[in-house]
């Protein structure tokens, strides 16, 4: 086998080549001629992680020695048909962290049950919605709406909690959304002799176990894709799964509770 006599392949090797209708890998060893023939592969035989199967295996003595040389040509033949899944080589991880933009109400000082300094119940928040339609510049400006019913005044003024016109104040100052970091992890899978198998995102789910994985966060996998890599038989499988304190919903589910 290809693994066997893998140290005895011949500097330089091996060489592809891409012809549009098939993927050719030429391949010389230089060693024991006994072992060399003991290993000598047979036609249509597949060989290591090499694509392709032998169409051509050619054993030859070095005249004055007991040395030898093997030479072996793959090939894999392209055709309209879907390719067969590859066998997967090496994987690599990545942890990085993303920018994005998450509504004021998602601020951990603000959001329900954070532990926040200016928690908002739902009273707040429909006080807060009110308060933003109130057209009165002296209510507005006293943190107060006026309840209206199909348009017209139907009440006295409504004064915000103490936290809802924190609240109300940063909208004032234009903070509608604070800008947050979420981390993401990355893995990218190599394979060989063709694509990866299926590939699907969108789902809550755990990412791979990697050094340096922060902790406190659940996590939706939002990237599965295939790459070709190098000709038509190596592959990169690229997932990412992004983090949150909290996936609320995935691609079928959701994942809060009703009060």
């Amino acid at each position: 086998m290809a693994e066997f006599i893998a140290d005895l392949l011949k500097p330089g090797f091996p060489k592809y080549n891409n012809s549009g209708k098939s993927f050719r890998t030429d391949l010389e060893y230089v060693g024991d001629f006994d072992t060399l023939s003991d290993e000598q592969p047979g036609l249509e035989d597949s060989w290591g992680t090499y694509a392709g199967t032998v169409s051509s295996t050619k054993l030859e003595p070095i005249e004055g020695t007991d040395r030898g040389t093997l030479r072996v040509t793959l090939e894999y033949f392209f055709n309209s048909a879907e390719f067969p899944s590859g066998t997967k080589q090496e994987e690599s991880y990545e942890v990085d962290w993303e920018d994005f933009t998450r509504s004021m109400y998602e601020h951990p000082q603000f959001a329900l049950g954070e532990g926040g300094q200016f928690q908002l119940d739902g009273a707040d928040i429909a006080d807060i919605e009110n308060w933003k339609l109130e057209k009165d510049r002296t209510i507005k400006e006293a943190y107060s709406y006026v309840r209206r019913v199909n348009g017209k005044a139907a009440g006295e003024w409504v004064e915000l909690s103490d936290n809802a016109k924190m609240f109300a104040r940063g909208l004032e100052l234009g903070q509608e959304n604070f800008h947050d970091k979420a981390p993401i992890v990355r893995k990218t899978t190599r394979y060989t002799g063709g694509p990866p198998g299926e590939a699907q995102a969108g789902r809550k789910e755990d990412p791979p176990t990697v050094p340096n994985l922060p902790e406190g966060y659940e996590w939706r996998k939002e990237v599965d894709r295939a790459i070709r890599a190098e000709g038509q038989t190596k592959w990169d499988r690229i997932e990412e799964w992004h983090g949150a304190k909290k996936v609320l919903h995935d691609s079928q589910d959701v994942f809060w509770e009703a009060p």
